[in-house]
């Protein structure tokens, strides 16, 4: 049973909770949800519903935190160094005033704390024959000082300061030391556990110069980190107000704050169709027209140009993909049937009509197999070694590797086999070659001991289903050695637009903030022959790396 003091807590808090959501002041709404679920049991009827709302609410705070929080820093980069002390004293001297505060508040907590510790000595005796005597030993006088506690303060959970909400506030003024001052001690304790190499020196103290300028965007290129950020949590706030919340208004404001102070971002083209799509649903046909054209004349290449003007344009990609799956499982039945001939025949024919890699894919590997059924080894080879060059991403380009690695070793002879090769290593410009006219892959390399694949997988779908929902981008992933792990994002017309997915991609911090903060893991873009060139060279591919750096980074 809980306790009269937490139910109505509890109330309060789920009340102040629903009002503050009702005004759209979802930052406050946060602060009372967190309050009610640390209260609730997982039984009771509208926890789910309340712990759905609560990470809804925690992800657009996130987002809308990190938005003031560049802002602040880039307006402090943005002021002169006689400026920026000025207006760093002045923050630190507002601190110093809250806290003082926070003290002389806490200051009255602990009286509380005293008095009750004096009435707990006092009457932890009683006095029994003009004797005293432990009250706890007597049964009869414990059972009543339980009811009359109870009866004063209701069902109470064991622990120290019970009737003081912030208990580690207390114990920390108990001790007379701030709570910075007890971080810092913790911090250089040496038998504390050891903290990230990225925040160890970070500092922690808002007295300090140093706490106001360490996240400030002082180069150009955190600057560009800055405001890539902000873009991002722009857009998904505007996707959280939208489709968690429904708050269409806010949504709006979001999305075109980031075309007024991003024109040109590789978001600009998503956020004008969210806004369009937005100010259609309200029937508002000034604004929805302005944004439609503007599709149409900046950005009419793209898919959402084309969903405008053809209302059926998904619902015909989808009848599409439905028809050549049915294909493909009619090959495959001949294939397995051991038909080849006509296996042969379909899939050359499917791989012709269809688009879907997918299914192209598949259908080339039965083609391959199917040949080498019919015409040997030879005609199994040619068609085999095609298919990473075609379908370098897919789950048959691995199979078709694998199976021309067991035709090597089948058709090698054992005296090449036990032959070393002494050969000079190319170096990374004979290895590879620039053409950023050709098909691009995003590729990520990663350690399997310090990354899990499926969960990995997950946020970068996540990511792209966020940011281009449009494009069906192709996502697979197999191991490269025992250790490593490559996944691949395909496939992207050019170097530009796989080097837009790239910047977007380690810049985002919502999906993908564990993985750009691996050190382990390698993100690169790399055009399609390069890529098979990265996946047969394995002892060269290394140096990539500083092939990736010249023709990619630095241009």
């Amino acid at each position: 049973m809980v306790g009269k003091q937490q139910h109505q807590k509890t109330v309060s808090a789920l009340t102040l909770a629903e009002i503050y959501f009702s005004q759209t002041k979802y930052p406050q709404a946060l602060t009372h949800y967190d309050t009610v679920l640390a209260s609730l049991s997982p039984t009771f009827p509208q926890y789910n519903t309340l712990k759905k709302r609560t990470e809804i609410l925690k992800d657009l705070v996130s987002n809308l935190m990190q938005i003031a929080h560049e802002d602040s820093m880039q307006y402090l980069a943005s002021l002169s160094e006689a400026d920026r002390d000025i207006y760093i004293n002045k923050l630190i001297e507002q601190y110093k005033e809250d806290e003082q505060k926070r003290l002389s508040d806490n200051a009255e907590k602990l009286k509380m704390i005293e008095s009750a510790k004096n009435k707990r000595q006092t009457s932890s005796s009683a006095t029994r024959n003009g004797k005293t005597v432990w009250i706890f030993a007597d049964a009869t006088q414990t059972k009543l000082g339980i009811q009359k506690f109870q009866k004063q303060w209701g069902m109470r959970t064991l622990e120290d300061f019970w009737f003081v909400s912030d208990i580690q506030l207390m114990n920390d003024f108990a001790n007379n030391q701030p709570l910075e001052e007890n971080n810092n001690t913790q911090a250089n304790d040496s038998t504390s556990s050891t903290t990230d190499k990225n925040t160890a020196n970070r500092s922690s103290n808002p007295t300090t110069k140093a706490f106001y300028l360490q996240d400030m965007p002082a180069t150009p290129e955190a600057l560009k980190q800055s405001n890539e950020t902000i873009a991002n949590a722009l857009y998904n706030a505007g996707t959280i107000y939208e489709n968690d919340l429904n708050d269409k208004k806010l949504a709006i404001n979001q999305w075109e704050d980031l075309l007024k102070r991003y024109p040109d971002h590789k978001l600009a083209a998503p956020t004008c169709f969210q806004l369009y799509k937005t100010f259609t649903a309200l029937n508002n046909t000034n604004k929805s027209e302005y944004y439609k054209q503007l599709i149409l004349s900046k950005y009419g290449q793209t898919d959402y140009a084309r969903i405008i003007q053809d209302s059926n344009y998904y619902q015909k990609i989808a009848e599409q993909q439905q028809q050549a799956e049915k294909f493909y499982t009619m090959v495959y039945d001949t294939f397995i049937h051991q038909h080849y001939l006509p296996a042969y025949q379909l899939a050359e024919q499917g791989c012709n009509e269809w688009s879907d890699i997918n299914i192209t894919s598949k259908l080339a590997y039965i083609k391959a197999v199917s040949a080498g059924k019919l015409y040997g080894n030879d005609s199994l080879r040619v068609l085999l070694e095609t298919i990473p060059i075609k379908y370098p991403t897919t789950s048959i380009d691995t199979a078709a590797t694998e199976l021309l690695a067991a035709l090597d070793r089948l058709e090698k002879p054992a005296s090449q086999t036990n032959t070393p090769k002494t050969e000079n290593k190319p170096t990374a410009t004979e290895l590879f070659t620039f053409n950023e006219k050709t098909f691009h892959f995003v590729i990520v390399v990663v350690n399997i001991k310090d990354t899990k694949i499926t969960p990995l997988k997950n946020n970068i779908a996540d990511f792209n289903k966020t940011f281009f929902g449009l494009q069906n981008l192709e996502l697979s992933n197999f191991y490269i050695n025992d250790a490593e792990q490559m996944i691949t994002i395909s496939k992207f017309k050019d170097k530009n637009a796989a080097m837009d997915y790239y910047k977007l991609f380690i810049s985002d911090t919502k999906y993908l903030s564990s993985l750009n903060s691996t050190p382990s893991a390698k993100v690169y873009v790399i055009s399609d022959a390069n890529y098979v060139t990265f996946y047969k060279n394995k002892q060269q591919r290394a140096t990539y790396d500083e092939f990736f750096k010249t023709n990619y980074l630095q241009q």
